[in-house]
């Protein structure tokens, strides 16, 4: 029976049950969603480019939670609700990263087969990709940004077509797709810097007056 997204919330909640900070709620509420839809697609195959396009999205989002101590549980919670684990994620997203940029892009333009690459990197250079989704794109993204950084815009731009075209992906609707991700996060961030102007305002009222 596959879980619906009642079922995926309410699991998170059975995870985590103190209070959501008002300013994140939204944003973990609408996570769960999206990662939840796309896990219970039947094409759905999960990789490592996945995992840290999850854990970036998050880190990115929930960045400056209060109190920072439930950063971490809620993420164990969201992963457990959405059938991962958040050690396994921090594993993927970590070994990802570690892998040199230049030998991930050699892989990702070439469909070579390297040793260095983690096993699962290299069952996605050998098979296309069955389930795109902006969270594998945002993975993608982040784990080329260190080599990608130090070329000029065209090169840039030619690399990320060629790894695009290698793995079957349109390369116009990932750029839309991380625009979308960097609006969302622009939307976070000025709610949070409202909600702080606002606490900020009712501490000046409360403070005494001076004699």
């Amino acid at each position: 029976m596959v879980k619906t997204v009642a079922d995926t919330k309410q699991a998170f909640f059975a995870l985590f049950t103190r209070p959501l900070n008002s300013v994140y709620r939204r944003v973990i509420d609408e996570l769960l969603v999206e990662v939840h839809l796309l896990t219970v697609h039947h094409q759905f195959r999960y990789d490592p480019f996945f995992g840290l396009g999850l854990v970036t999205l998050y880190e990115r989002f929930l960045d400056g939670y209060f109190p920072k101590e439930d950063k971490a549980p809620i993420f164990a919670a969201l992963a457990g609700a959405l059938g991962f684990t958040d050690g396994q994620l921090q594993r993927d997203a970590q070994a990802v990263q570690q892998t040199s940029a230049p030998v991930l892009l050699a892989a990702l333009q070439e469909g070579n087969i390297l040793p260095t690459l983690p096993e699962a990197v290299q069952s996605l250079v050998q098979a296309p990709l069955s389930k795109y989704s902006r969270i594998f794109a945002l993975g993608l993204t982040t784990a080329l940004e260190p080599h990608l950084q130090t070329q000029l815009e065209a090169k840039r731009t030619e690399i990320f077509d060629q790894i695009c075209t290698r793995l079957g992906l349109n390369a116009t609707r990932v750029r839309k797709d991380l625009d979308f991700y960097s609006q969302a996060l622009d939307q976070v961030r000025k709610s949070k810097e409202a909600m702080e102007e606002a606490n900020e305002s009712v501490r000046k009222k409360r403070q005494p007056a001076s004699p």
